[in-house]
């Protein structure tokens, strides 16, 4: 009867070992994951920002040109006017 229960103990132990083990490699699993979702995230963050960066230049810059193309057209009306 005590070596069944020993052997009953040491399963048990075995059984607990395992689970620990199987929980730690699903835990770091996890993390991995978790950690690729999220550099996955900021490299989408990233390109969007740089997509809105260069709109913005785009258009700061066609504004610029419209302001210039304004302006030439009323230097050119006062030099004749």
């Amino acid at each position: 009867m005590k070596k069944q229960i020993q052997a009953a103990s040491q399963q048990g132990q075995d059984i607990i070992g395992r689970a620990t083990q199987t929980g730690e490699e699903i835990r770091a699993q996890a993390q991995d994951l978790a950690k690729k979702d999220a550099e996955v995230l900021i490299e989408k963050a990233r390109q969007a920002i740089q997509s809105e960066r260069d709109s913005a230049v785009d258009e700061l810059r066609q504004e610029f040109a419209d302001l210039t193309v304004l302006a030439a057209g009323k230097v050119d009306r006062s030099d004749t006017g």
